[in-house]
């Protein structure tokens, strides 16, 4: 990924989303390191502009919310 141009923050975690105008959808991401406690250090965080989040557990997707909207992967 990275060779392709695509930053990789790994040992990060979502901290925290902007909300969209009128709170629909969000704008942007705020990453924080995870510490090996496992909590989080917010005394350096990486904004990252976007309009959508997925989450993913090992090697397949967590996509329960997804399939509830009726969406499939292909």
């Amino acid at each position: 990924m990275q060779s392709a141009g695509i930053p990789m923050h790994r040992g990060h975690t979502v901290y925290e989303s902007a909300a969209g105008k009128g709170k629909r959808g969000i704008v942007a991401a705020t990453l924080c390191r995870v510490k090996q406690d496992g909590g989080v250090d917010d005394s350096h965080t990486v904004r990252i502009d976007c309009d959508g989040i997925a989450m993913s557990v090992g090697w397949a997707p967590a996509g329960g919310l997804l399939y509830q909207a009726g969406a499939r992967f292909k």
